[in-house]
């Protein structure tokens, strides 16, 4: 089958690419059949990652401004833009599979075959395939249209003084009373209360949870938000999961996805994956397959380092199988700082 993978880096962005490409290449090895595409607003970005590729490869240069603030909306435009350019290119190639490897994504060894073995299995029938990683938790879970990531603990389930929660109880009664405005004065007080309710709310929900989800969900299960607490005790080494949301650091789609995908009218709101999930894919009817057994490495920059997050099965025990993390900071062996000639990486 035609593999295309498909890699968005902007100059400034392009800070763990070197790992990244490696990383795919070491999952890729002895596969003739695959393709490295990357999107980029920088030559200099390509050329070095078409080195360290060493094998097919092409680029698309998208002009964008780079300096915009992260998750905000500029930014999420930044990045719909370079990969919607790659899910162009891999329709436009006729491409069987197209892997959405972040640039900032160091992946499993046997991530590949691990995603294809999701998207073979006969029942149920996944077209999306995902392989987790850290980003506060590790992502994937419950959600909805409305509402992508489900909150992991409600208010009702947090550690909040009974007269904050009394105030609450109140201002979301007043608010979900508020009929449709006649004016522009009822309008703008409409505005301030959902406002003023959305602080308050955030205000509350830093308050911790009155018991783990193990015991809160004795007493009453819902859907949760985040893996660790949307399949408690289940998302171990060996599981395959439903998950409604996903990134697409590590993402395996199939020709049918691919032809779901596209950001024709992303309005900026929300991240660019989420929308995927919810305006693309689950209309098309298209189910996301979670593999717990193939983590990947994510890879974020604080304070001018880089910082490793380094999933981790527990390898006995009584948690044997369960996924842990490790952090470190920058790479000890220099891999991300400069290319090395294709002739100095063992194939």
């Amino acid at each position: 089958m035609k593999t295309v993978i498909l890699t968005a880096a902007t100059k400034s962005f392009a800070y763990a690419l070197p790992s990244s490409i490696r990383s795919v290449r070491q999952a890729m090895c002895g596969r003739g059949d695959c393709k490295y595409v990357l999107a980029t607003d920088s030559e200099e970005i390509a050329a070095s990652a078409r080195q360290l590729w060493g094998g097919e490869f092409d680029h698309i240069i998208c002009n964008v401004n780079d300096s915009t603030e992260k998750y905000k909306q500029a930014s999420q435009f930044i990045i719909a833009k370079l990969q919607g350019a790659l899910f162009d290119y891999a329709r436009d190639g006729g491409f069987d599979l197209a892997w959405s490897v972040e640039s900032d994504v160091i992946v499993h060894p046997y991530s590949f075959d691990g995603l294809k073995w999701v998207l073979e299995s006969p029942m149920p029938k996944y077209d999306v395939a995902v392989a987790t990683y850290w980003n506060g938790q590790f992502l994937c879970g419950r959600g909805t249209p409305e509402m992508p990531i489900m909150e992991d603990f409600e208010i009702g389930e947090r550690k909040v003084p009974e007269n904050e929660l009394k105030k609450y109880n109140n201002m979301k009664k007043a608010v979900d009373s508020i009929s449709r405005p006649q004016n522009e004065k009822e309008a703008e007080t409409a505005r301030k209360s959902a406002e003023e309710f959305g602080e308050f709310k955030k205000k509350l929900m830093m308050y911790p949870p009155r018991e783990n989800v193990f015991a809160l969900n004795s007493k009453k299960w819902r859907r949760r938000g985040w893996l660790d607490h949307a399949y408690p005790g289940a998302a171990v080494k060996g599981a395959v999961l439903p998950t409604d949301w996903c990134g697409l650091g590590c993402t395996l789609l199939s020709k049918k996805a691919l032809l779901a995908s596209d950001f024709i009218d992303y309005d900026g709101r929300g991240t660019q994956d989420l929308y995927l999930c919810y305006h693309r894919w689950l209309p098309a009817g298209l189910k996301i397959g979670l593999n717990v057994s193939v983590p990947a490495t994510h890879v974020k920059q604080k304070d001018g380092k880089n910082i490793h997050y380094v999933p981790q099965f527990v390898s006995s025990g009584e948690f044997e199988g369960h996924l842990r993390l490790r952090t470190f900071e920058n790479d000890p062996l220099g891999l991300s700082q400069k290319p090395q000639s294709p002739e100095s990486i063992p194939s």
